[in-house]
């Protein structure tokens, strides 16, 4: 099996060596992509007879999807009136938002759905929050993620 991050140049990841057979054989492969920095990934295998002639299979891409940690950004940071969540989805879900004080009190809070894609929320009304460090909870139904704010008059 052979997996490449541009489509165009590929890298051995797997082999198996089979008996001669003439039925089918199964086979499978879990891939840890994590470290891989990219969000699509090409796929083939690569058959090579005794003979050494080799046959690739077609291509298979498959989207990578990205973790919330990895696809949001919170900005400007420090913020003084307004912060800006910024994150791609791969899927059409709701994402809310919980502004926490250091004695776990909820000061601004929020829900939007997101869209497929790149989507932008804002969080308002921060010019009337004391400065100071507070978290920013950030939750979707498969992931929560909470980033530390700094408001600054």
């Amino acid at each position: 099996m052979e997996r490449s991050i541009d489509g165009v140049n590929f890298s051995p990841i797997d082999s198996v060596n089979t008996a001669a057979t003439d039925g089918e054989v199964s086979y499978s492969y879990d891939d840890n992509v994590a470290s891989l920095h990219t969000q699509t990934i090409s796929y083939r295998i690569v058959l090579v007879f005794k003979t050494g002639d080799q046959k690739s299979s077609s291509v298979v891409v498959v989207a990578k999807p990205l973790s919330l940690e990895e696809g949001l950004v919170v900005y400007p940071n420090p913020a003084s009136s307004q912060l800006t969540i910024s994150v791609n989805s791969d899927k059409e879900e709701q994402l809310s938002y919980v502004l926490i004080n250091m004695q776990g009190q909820t000061l601004a809070s929020g829900a939007q759905t997101l869209t497929r894609g790149a989507n932008s929320i804002s969080v308002n009304g921060l010019q009337y929050i004391s400065s100071g460090a507070y978290i920013l909870r950030i939750q979707t139904q498969d992931y929560v993620v909470q980033k530390k704010v700094i408001i600054q008059k």
